[in-house]
């Protein structure tokens, strides 16, 4: 199982890291952060073609976690 990238422009120690940034997120890290993610399966499908029998899946962190701190007050 592979697990792609969760929003590591919402992570607290990177909103720190730049103070002035207005948003809830980090655009930056979050830009580079989506373009990971979508060539994540795209790999992982170039890899499986060379490696015959291999098998995967990947979890998607990012929507899980995204979820969770777009609407905190729904998971408690």
């Amino acid at each position: 199982m592979f697990l792609n990238l969760q929003p590591l422009g919402c992570l607290p120690f990177v909103k720190a890291i730049k103070p002035e940034n207005a948003n809830p997120c980090v655009e930056e890290v979050t830009s580079i952060t989506k373009l990971h993610n979508e060539a994540l399966p795209k790999a992982l499908k170039k890899l499986k073609s060379e490696l015959k029998g291999l098998k995967y899946s990947i979890a998607d962190l990012y929507t899980f976690l995204g979820e969770r701190i777009d609407n905190p007050s729904k998971y408690g």
